[in-house]
């Protein structure tokens, strides 16, 4: 265990383990679902999951959202791409900034983990689908996480070929 732990970097540690293990711990506090197992070892893996897919609602879900609301404001990827090569903390403010995303995701799934069991309560059939919704869920998420990915990669790419084409003419 302690060897995958130092495999960790810091990223998957701000960004996956202290998320997920913010939720659980909030999930236990105000529902009845305990997600906390007999070994540490097992809970920093239920711990490092459920952020995984916690960060990815973040993304996928709660920046949109936030953007549309006007709470955040992104620059343009160029941008980005310059100021990383120029600044080298940009990486770890970012890491950073991706964690608090994924609080906020967290505190939102609790909430809605929430109403959803208070349902469960009122629509009897509510409890035999959940298994499928959450992997249908999940499944949704990490598609449209993909799908982000690939186009931060397909405009980084892009943007290395436009400064190349800049200085060839240059």
């Amino acid at each position: 265990m302690d060897k995958i732990i130092n495999k960790l970097g810091s990223y998957d540690i701000l960004n996956n383990l202290i998320p997920g293990a913010v939720f659980s711990y909030l999930l236990l506090f105000v529902t009845d679902y305990n997600l906390l197992q007999n070994s540490i070892g097992e809970s920093l893996v239920v711990f490092y999951i459920m952020g995984m897919v916690l960060s990815r609602f973040g993304s996928v879900v709660i920046e949109p959202i936030l953007k549309k609301c006007k709470v955040i404001k992104y620059a343009e990827h160029s941008d980005y791409i310059s100021a990383s090569i120029k600044y080298n903390k940009l990486e770890t403010i970012m890491a950073v900034n991706n964690m608090f995303r994924t609080i906020v995701a967290s505190v939102v799934a609790v909430i809605l983990t929430k109403v959803y069991s208070l349902l469960g309560y009122r629509v009897p059939f509510l409890p035999t689908v959940t298994p499928f919704i959450i992997v249908v869920v999940i499944l949704l998420l990490f598609i449209f996480s993909y799908r982000k990915q690939t186009s931060y990669i397909v405009k980084s790419i892009e943007y290395v070929n436009e400064e190349k084409s800049k200085e060839e003419k240059e």
